[in-house]
């Protein structure tokens, strides 16, 4: 294996050992995706960021390696997957642009979304 083959392996293995329902992890482009039910965006930060802190410290003999995260939840919107997908994108999108090792978390205030869309 190269070296970011052994890193991507690494990574995979370190999210299904966190996030337990395997049926909800999926490769994305160059790095992967996750679904967390029932998951506010408070408790997905934290959760990410404990993430991080494992990844790096089982990274530590290897290469640097940036990890950005770009974070959305429905809270309490009715919304479908392909505008969450979008948030999630852009929260993504601007922590890659930021700072190589950002998370971005897309926050809604479910009482604006609701006035605004209702």
């Amino acid at each position: 294996l190269s070296n970011k083959e052994a890193i991507y392996l690494r990574i995979a293995n370190l999210l299904k050992d966190t996030f337990h329902n395997k049926k909800l992890l999926f490769e994305w482009f160059s790095g992967f995706a996750v679904i967390a039910p029932n998951t506010d965006i408070s408790n997905s930060l934290s959760a990410i960021r404990k993430l991080k802190k494992n990844i790096s410290s089982s990274l530590s003999e290897m290469e640097n390696t940036n990890i950005s995260v770009g974070l959305s939840a429905r809270n309490g919107r009715y919304l479908n997957a392909e505008t969450l997908f979008k948030e999630a994108n852009t929260a993504l999108l601007k922590a890659k642009k930021e700072n190589s090792e950002s998370i971005i978390a897309f926050n809604a205030d479910p009482v604006k979304y609701r006035s605004l869309y209702s």
